[in-house]
């Protein structure tokens, strides 16, 4: 398991009251590998969600997409990781705060590491808001940016997300361009995948190297394993 234990909450007692969490359904993509800086490297600790029963090791790959898990949404948290109090005691740290929408009861969920911290996101992926033909872009840099598909932009202001309609092109193909606002000749990241007008994808952008190398996580359908592509 490749994880950051970074303390950023309280931690979390496994006999502690669940009346106030909620419910939902998510599957998880945990990407913290050898790339990013040697102080987010992993210490050997797994990540858990919390269920009505207990805490729940969960299987996570930075190959591939999670199996989809149910837990309880606990004051603003969904991801934790268990640690060893100093009378012998099993606890459960929030690896971070996880903003969710109101009312979403599913879920996908990027961890991953910035700089020597965790984050987590999450995309409600009901079919209510994350209709099939659609496209939810995380811009989680510091810039703002183009997001182009097929000829078709947008534009995506830093460390928030846009959402567009996509077409696929006669070839049965995307091409997906991220360039950066400030000097759209300047392109960022790149990839042409084949798609479905009846599937649902998230893009997710990131920095690292300070900022010198972006990568784009493709998740094609929500449910299937990532693409992954650098750029420098």
């Amino acid at each position: 398991m490749i994880g950051v234990c970074v303390l950023v909450c309280s931690p979390v007692s496994a006999q502690d009251d669940a009346k106030s969490a909620r419910k939902v359904r998510f599957k998880i993509y945990s990407w913290v590998n050898d790339m990013v800086q040697p102080e987010a490297k992993p210490s050997g600790k797994e990540l858990y969600c919390r269920t009505p029963k207990g805490y729940q090791a969960m299987v996570v790959n930075p190959a591939e997409v999670s199996p989809e898990y149910e837990g309880l949404l606990t004051d603003g948290s969904l991801v934790f990781y268990k640690r060893t109090e100093v009378d012998g005691e099993q606890a459960y740290t929030p690896v971070a705060e996880t903003p969710v929408p109101a009312g979403a009861e599913q879920l996908f969920i990027y961890h991953f590491a910035e700089g020597d911290k965790n984050k987590v996101l999450a995309v409600d992926t009901s079919l209510r808001s994350f209709p099939m033909g659609q496209f939810v872009f995380l811009n989680t840099t510091e810039q703002p940016v183009i997001l182009s598909i097929n000829g078709k932009a947008i534009g995506v202001k830093p460390r928030s997300r846009g959402k567009m309609k996509y077409a696929i092109s006669s070839k049965g193909t995307l091409r997906i361009e991220v360039k950066s606002t400030d000097k759209p000749q300047k392109l960022l990241a790149v990839m042409t995948v084949g798609g479905r007008s009846e599937q649902r994808i998230i893009g997710f952008f990131h920095a690292f190297r300070d900022g010198k190398t972006h990568r784009l996580l493709l998740e094609r359908g929500v449910d299937r394993q990532a693409d992954i592509i650098n750029r420098d």
